[in-house]
């Protein structure tokens, strides 16, 4: 992430936009706000291990400021390892102002294409993310519904960096 460190111009009649300060008070701003950057979110279960096999994860966000936004995917694959268990997931960063249940975003479950269930995420510790429905109930590898290869998640969030 960059940061802006141009001052701020005052401008009064007269004044000439040349290609110098348009640089640095547009361009240099947006930098300023970042790239999206790519990450690999670690997927944890509370029993057996996942491991992700043939399948995919991955993710990207940006931070400007203290504020991270981001997604990330999961695509369960033949060779994937569910686990046993309530799934957690970690973040790009860790966040401020941790408070156990705290939603940060939701995570959308599709099976063979089509949506079928979406879950609230929540922070567990000030790096991880689990997913609950309205009730409470944590995702895991038999809830909602079974873990196949048809199972395919979408996790959108946004927090405050610490």
């Amino acid at each position: 992430m960059g940061v802006w460190t141009t001052a701020v111009k005052t401008w009064a009649a007269g004044n000439r936009l040349t290609g110098t300060l348009l640089n640095a008070q547009l361009r240099d701003f947006a930098n300023a706000f970042g790239p999206r950057t790519s990450y690999t979110p670690a997927v944890t279960a509370s029993g057996t291990a996942f491991a992700i096999g043939n399948g995919t994860i991955s993710g990207v966000y940006s931070q400007v400021q203290n504020e991270v936004r981001g997604n990330a995917t999961i695509n369960i694959g033949t060779t994937t390892n569910v686990g046993t268990g309530v799934y957690a997931m970690t973040l790009p960063t860790a966040a401020a102002n941790y408070q156990l249940g705290r939603p940060i975003g939701q995570m959308v479950i599709l099976l063979s294409g089509s949506i079928s269930h979406v879950r609230t995420a929540v922070l567990i510790s000030s790096t991880q993310i689990g997913f609950v429905d309205t009730g409470g109930t944590r995702v895991g590898a038999a809830a909602p519904v079974a873990v196949t290869s048809a199972w395919y998640a979408v996790l959108e969030f946004a927090y405050e960096a610490a």
